[in-house]
């Protein structure tokens, strides 16, 4: 990502608010030396994702949970690192529910903030649901919308998800119903 352009200065700007937030949160020295790097760097890799999607997992296994490293793929080969536990291990009157947060604050929260968010992760997106322009005005105008003539494949996604907000709406996702699972 180019250190002058509009998005690099624009990230930057994002990471030193995330850096302020896991500050702000208590994260670990970890997860704001992941940041500080992404932030020199221009943008947050996956590998640094990855990395800090695995710091909380042996901290909570410590603790006795059941704690595994994932990650999450979506359309247009977008990948989101996260860590799981698993529900029958986490006892909340034993007070392990504030472990879970805990580690989580300290170790991942900032990163999959800024991660989800960033230049390059949204034009991933954004190219995915673009390319369902077609299949998302079918589904809208199955359900009795009508869509503009020229709205693209991110407008009619946004009408999707004003339609699926909508508390009077009974009907099918569009998004879902297409594959877009990142939006």
């Amino acid at each position: 990502m180019a250190e002058n352009s509009a998005d690099g200065v624009a990230f930057k700007s994002q990471v030193n608010d995330a850096l302020q937030l896991a500050r702000g949160i208590g994260a670990s020295d970890a997860q704001l030396q992941v940041l500080e790097d992404a932030r020199e760097r221009g943008e947050l890799t996956l590998d640094a994702a990855r990395e800090a999607a695995r710091l909380p997992v042996q901290c909570l296994i410590d603790a006795g949970l059941d704690a595994q490293y994932e990650v999450d793929s979506y359309d247009g080969g977008m990948a989101f690192p996260r860590y799981a536990v698993a529900a029958e291990t986490v006892d909340a009157s034993d007070g392990q529910m504030p472990i879970v947060d805990e580690r989580d604050r300290q170790n991942l929260q900032a990163v999959q903030w800024r991660y989800a968010v960033q230049p390059s992760w949204e034009a991933q997106r954004d190219a995915c649901v673009q390319s369902e322009q077609r299949a998302l005005c079918t589904c809208l105008e199955n359900e009795d919308i009508s869509p503009d003539v020229d709205a693209d494949g991110l407008e009619l996604a946004e009408r999707a998800v004003e339609l699926m907000n909508s508390t009077s709406y009974q009907g099918d996702d569009c998004l879902l119903e297409v594959d877009i699972d990142a939006y």
